[in-house]
């Protein structure tokens, strides 16, 4: 197809499924930027422009106007990514001679530590739960399950029956860019996914043949939306005032390993990062929780100061 007859649609259609095929992204993933190119298209129509016929400057216009629109540094810096990587294809391809995202300006962003919650509010939430309902015995070992292997919960609604390994006390999973981790499993997760498993799911897969673990009382495979329900129910029963989102259960997972003396690098497997920088963050965590920890010293000023 030559650059003439080439529209920008069929481009992001065609920059999408390369993602999408060769490189195996999610479709959260893909959805993120699907949506940042569709703002970046409709700056190039109002502006006259196409994608094959840019300039750096039109690029750096288009981020400052998100920037005008009030849009976060996160949101910006995300946009600039989508831009940048279809560049890169474009490149690649040979549609471009010349990348006009090389030498953009860097856009910085403060490193935001994740919240997350103390092993006493582990505790509340999963006493929430009345373990003598179907309901109940499925929302806590989801929680269970969230909490004590730091799954994303896409990973979570997708695993299987069979890829819980009972004997072998681990979890076969497939992250981000379907890449295959196994996880360990605690033997708390492992009885009440038993229980689970053997009650509540029979009742609600409803005859259904789905191998899914997780699932909604219509016998099909629990959402993100569904989970995202059952992780605020549980947080409005419990009484904690944070900001908790089911994201936050892998936060503390990660968080209550450093703090416990495990190593970066098996955090970094069990999480699934690609990138041990992204497992980083959470030595941050623990340093800013051991700051709170030394004001409890005797020798501390506030302390010194009582006892004057």
């Amino acid at each position: 197809m030559s650059v003439k007859q080439i529209s920008d649609q069929e481009i992001l259609s065609m920059y999408l499924n390369y993602e999408r095929v060769e490189k195996g992204l999610s479709s959260n993933t893909l959805e993120s930027y699907g949506r940042d190119l569709a703002i970046y298209l409709d700056f190039l129509s109002r502006n006259k422009k196409t994608i094959l016929k840019v300039a750096r400057s039109d690029i750096e216009r288009f981020l400052d106007e998100r920037k005008e629109q009030g849009s976060k540094v996160r949101t910006v810096a995300r946009n600039k990514v989508s831009v940048v990587n279809l560049y890169k294809f474009l490149l690649m391809e040979n549609y471009i001679s010349k990348n006009p995202t090389d030498n953009l300006e860097v856009i910085r962003l403060k490193r935001i530590l994740p919240e997350s919650l103390t092993t006493n509010e582990v505790d509340d939430l999963l006493s929430v739960h009345n373990e003598k309902t179907d309901k109940g015995l499925r929302d806590k070992a989801i929680f269970e399950l969230m909490y004590s292997s730091g799954l994303r919960v896409t990973e979570l609604c997708s695993l299987k029956i069979e890829d819980i390994s009972f004997e072998g006390k681990y979890l076969r999973i497939f992250g981000k860019g379907k890449r295959e981790r196994i996880v360990p499993i605690n033997d708390s997760a492992l009885d009440i996914l038993r229980r689970y498993i053997h009650t509540s799911r029979v009742i609600m897969v409803k005859g259904k043949n789905t191998r899914e673990l997780f699932l909604n009382f219509r016998g099909d495979k629990i959402s993100r939306v569904g989970i995202w329900k059952i992780v605020k129910e549980t947080m409005r029963k419990s009484g904690i005032e944070k900001n908790v989102h089911p994201h936050t259960l892998r936060h503390s997972f990660a968080t209550h390993l450093i703090q416990h003396g495990a190593d970066l690098r098996s955090v970094q497997r069990m999480l699934g990062h690609s990138d041990i920088t992204t497992t980083e963050i959470y030595t941050h965590v623990d340093a800013s929780h051991l700051k709170k920890q030394i004001d409890k010293h005797p020798k501390h000023p506030k302390h010194t100061r009582n006892n004057i």
